[in-house]
């Protein structure tokens, strides 16, 4: 069986871009009558090498992330008609919260090489933010933007908002581990106008200990993700100098806004391409700026409720699953641009 998609992802469903990515995209292909697939990518070398000559034939493959040798993509060449690239990521970059040393110096080598010898030996090139694709830019005269998207079905305003009980907005902060070094100046910040404002922080609590004196602590859980953002009235999206080159692709920030919270975000990378400064969000330049426009949200309920609505509502336009699954088919040309 020929297939018209198959998708070689750098892990399973539970990597992320995986996840809210390839998976969706799975779906709405099949959904349109396309023979669509994904497998996760061997770890091992020679073991890939046979893997990837045994792949079934496809009119396009897409390389999810995985940077491959010169050897390997000249066998998968062999496998698809057209050969694309997606990343959400800035492989070239050190992790967030990854000490230097020899062998992470190597290793960002290596993945630099790569990725300057694949942009230009694939088809097409697909990047999750213009942040993101400017690197690939250097190397090709064309890469398609398309920004990861979000479920406008399950991300969902609360059906009602409620005023505080107490007065005090809530304003929380959701992410991974490796987000929080950036968030302790943000709340200290804010710990001054405890009494206009409530605080919490939405992670696995072992790694969110070091806020407990700063806000309330809350347990993460899939099950609950959509329950705690609808419960907050401003997010807060800081993103260190280590994220933003990174090169993070805005997917946290979306899914607040798509659940009508209003964000208050730094001034840089992918925000910059999401919000609109006093729109549906505020950008903060400045770090004194973390508190002035989290209180001037919340000591204006009216404006509060404008930008969240103004936030959902470009969420929905621009970023849901849809606008998102045409953008990618057209550019792997299933679809008419």
């Amino acid at each position: 069986m020929t297939l018209d998609i198959l998708f070689l992802t750098q892990s399973g469903e539970t990597l992320p871009s995986v996840r809210f990515r390839v998976l969706p995209l799975v779906a709405d292909g099949s959904a349109r009558g396309l023979a669509v697939d994904w497998r996760p990518v061997p770890k091992f070398f020679l073991r890939r090498l046979f893997w990837l000559a045994r792949l079934p034939r496809s009119t396009v493959v897409v390389v999810q992330k995985k940077l491959f040798s010169t050897l390997e993509l000249a066998v998968l060449r062999k496998r698809c008609d057209r050969l694309a690239f997606d990343y959400d990521d800035a492989l070239w970059a050190a992790h967030p919260g990854e000490s230097p040393s020899p062998a992470s110096t190597r290793r960002l080598r290596k993945a630099r090489k790569r990725f300057a010898r694949m942009i230009p030996a694939v088809d097409v090139v697909l990047a999750a933010s213009g942040h993101l694709a400017g690197e690939a830019l250097k190397l090709r005269s064309k890469v398609v933007v398309a920004p990861t998207a979000i479920d406008t079905e399950v991300y969902t305003p609360p059906a009602s908002r409620p005023a505080p009980a107490d007065g005090r907005p809530l304003v929380g902060w959701m992410g991974a581990a490796w987000e929080l070094s950036a968030l302790g100046e943000v709340l200290k910040s804010l710990e001054p106008h405890s009494e206009r404002l409530r605080l919490n922080v939405v992670a696995e609590r072992r790694f969110a200990e070091k806020c407990r004196t700063l806000a309330d602590l809350v347990a993460w859980s899939p099950e609950d993700e959509v329950a705690l953002l609808r419960e907050m009235d401003i997010g807060l999206h800081p993103l260190d100098a280590d994220e933003y080159r990174r090169g993070k692709c805005g997917f946290r920030l979306l899914r607040c806004m798509a659940c009508g919270v209003v964000p208050v975000a730094s001034a840089v990378g992918v925000n910059l391409e999401i919000v609109e400064h006093g729109r549906d969000g505020f950008l903060v330049e400045r770090p004194e700026q973390w508190a002035e426009y989290v209180l001037r949200l919340a000591d204006d309920p009216g404006l509060r409720a404008d930008m969240a609505r103004q936030a959902r509502e470009k969420v929905e336009r621009l970023y849901h699953r849809g606008v998102f699954a045409e953008r990618y088919w057209a550019a792997l040309g299933f679809l008419d641009e």
